[in-house]
């Protein structure tokens, strides 16, 4: 799913470790408020607050967000895996996104 998908890493964090998001979060002072953001709408959290969540896991954001380091990364693995599991509407928007960004890609 696309859309938790930051909250979805940090839950998963979360119970290795036998605790909850909401029980880190408060630890760290930020409000339920915003980690629901995380979990209704797949918003992501700002550096300051990645930052603090790495250091709290004991791990680079890198790892934080991805579980690995980024230059083990195969970039094109992780986005097949990211559009797999987005809706119809997800997909157009993703595709008129690339077209902007990689025109010549799409030469007719």
């Amino acid at each position: 799913m696309v859309f938790c998908m930051f909250y979805d890493r940090l839950k998963e964090l979360c119970d290795i470790r036998g605790t909850t998001p909401t029980t880190v979060c408060r630890s760290l002072g930020i409000s339920s408020a915003v980690v629901a953001n995380w979990k209704k709408r797949g918003s992501t959290p700002n550096a300051r607050t990645l930052q603090a969540l790495a250091d709290h896991f004991g791990m680079s954001i890198d790892q934080l967000l991805y579980g690995e380091e980024v230059e083990h990364l195969d970039p094109r693995k992780y986005l097949k895996d990211k559009v797999d599991g987005m809706s119809p509407e997800e997909l157009e928007r993703f595709e008129s996104m690339f077209r902007l960004m990689f025109p010549d890609k799409f030469k007719e």
